[in-house]
């Protein structure tokens, strides 16, 4: 099994949850395909501008349908490595948001049962002191005091056990949600990166090789 991590603790470039370990998934898509990272898009356009006055010039020696085609591809490569790059960026952001609503869900549970459980030692206190108080005027008093300070005891016993159960609970539920988080994001970003891979394809298939090579 994996090493497993602080939930509460965000980790840096992306989160992480508690008994997880995995890279960023948009990150690691990018990075092991050698495709276009989130900073790339500012470039994009430098890119495309810069690639069609190069084009404008290359173009002039090819004939009207080759040229057009050469550009009309070009448009569409660019165009899909903008659509990746977005996609990407927008995994990560959906990411952070389900990895905060995880832990704010979270919070909110464990809040709830503290809340209960500072009720439910309220209430043993107060029925034990009610307890030793009526035992005093009893002639048996020492009995009925011992009996109340060992259900006080057992009382607390079980309250500490019902509260140690149900925060175990509540963590297995966060790092199910989380981990299903992270499923969701690496879902997203292969899909993402099928996409543009499938963009390129598309693009450069309308290019035809002959004549940009002055085949006859």
């Amino acid at each position: 099994m994996a090493k497993r991590r602080d939930p509460s603790r965000r980790p840096q470039g992306g989160p992480q949850p508690e008994q997880l370990d995995r890279k960023q998934p948009a990150k690691e898509a990018s990075d092991s395909h050698g495709a276009p990272q989130l900073s790339d898009i500012p470039k994009l356009h430098a890119r495309r501008q810069e690639r069609s006055s190069s084009m404008s010039s290359e173009n002039a020696q090819l004939t009207p349908s080759a040229a057009s085609g050469l550009e009309q591809a070009n448009k569409q490569y660019l165009e899909g490595v903008e659509k990746y790059v977005r996609a990407l960026s927008d995994g990560q952001l959906s990411l952070s948001r389900s990895w905060e609503e995880a832990q704010k869900n979270h919070m909110k549970s464990m809040q709830s049962l503290q809340e209960e459980m500072q009720n439910r030692w309220q209430e043993i206190v107060k029925n034990t002191s009610k307890s030793v108080e009526n035992a005093a005027s009893q002639p048996d008093a020492q009995t009925r005091y011992l009996d109340s300070q060992r259900q006080y005891t057992n009382e607390l016993r079980h309250l500490y056990n019902d509260f140690q159960t149900r925060t175990a609970d509540a963590n297995r539920q966060l790092v199910t949600a989380l981990e299903q988080v992270f499923k969701d994001s690496e879902n997203a970003s292969r899909e993402a990166f099928r996409n543009y891979l499938k963009s390129v394809q598309e693009a450069w298939a309308q290019v035809d090789v002959n004549a940009l090579g002055g085949g006859s």
